[in-house]
């Protein structure tokens, strides 16, 4: 949160940020860009678990094909 760096009293007490319309609307901004990210990741975890599960299958029901 870089609206609160330079911050000081007596602006800034404690639990200001209750009340703090700067605040309160970074966060928003913030929460916004951590849900889209969140939703961006679960899809390529998601993805990713699926290739590894397949992966793992494959190899449990044929083994490892090793060529010596």
């Amino acid at each position: 949160m870089k609206c609160c760096t330079g911050c000081v009293a007596p602006k800034r007490y404690p639990g200001c940020h209750d009340h703090c319309p700067e605040y309160i609307e970074e966060r928003a901004e913030y929460d916004r860009r951590k849900a889209v990210e969140d939703k961006k990741s679960a899809v390529r975890n998601g993805i990713y678990m699926q290739k590894s599960y397949g992966a793992f299958r494959a190899i449990r029901r044929h083994g490892r094909n090793r060529k010596k």
